[in-house]
């Protein structure tokens, strides 16, 4: 794995990922870890769950007012589009304050179905899992190539999953 991709990998993984269950109530997830209970209940019968981003396509700084325009239409496909899509606010942050990324806890999103809508918004990671499995952090790869949009034949083929 070359330098600038392994930096992105560990930086991911160090990332503090929160959920928020109520106006000063935060659950913490942990790649590798059991989903907390909370969310457990929370998920009722929904079987699979992912967090994900709009902010910073590519693992890319962007400006403020352009992740949030895209933000917005994160969420208005979760609640507007079909099927509509239970979520709940969420966050990740390097825990020192340095960056800080507004994300989407979306019950019900299968694993397929996770790695679309990252895709579509161009993510290099993202968190989901299965409600009794351990949180598992999806990292896509950057292609080899450096052409915009280049088809990929098997998306799974450049992603890594941990654990």
């Amino acid at each position: 794995m070359p330098g600038p991709e392994r930096s992105l990998r560990e930086a991911f993984l160090r990332a503090c990922y929160e959920v928020e269950l109520g106006a000063s109530r935060h659950v913490t997830l942990r790649p590798g870890a059991p989903l907390p209970s909370s969310l457990r209940m929370w998920l009722g019968g929904d079987r699979h769950w992912a967090m994900l981003t709009a902010w910073n396509p590519r693992a890319k700084p962007r400006g403020d007012a352009v992740n949030q325009r895209a933000q917005a239409r994160l969420e208005r496909l979760l609640t507007e589009g079909q099927p509509r899509r239970r979520w709940l606010p969420a966050r990740s942050s390097d825990g020192r304050g340095g960056w800080v990324e507004p994300q989407c806890f979306v019950a019900g999103l299968a694993p397929a179905a996770a790695r679309r809508l990252a895709r579509r918004f161009d993510q290099r990671a993202y968190l989901h899992g299965e409600v009794d499995g351990p949180v598992k952090l999806r990292l896509r790869r950057q292609p080899a190539w450096t052409g915009e949009h280049e088809p990929v034949q098997n998306p799974r083929a450049h992603d890594e999953c941990i654990p």
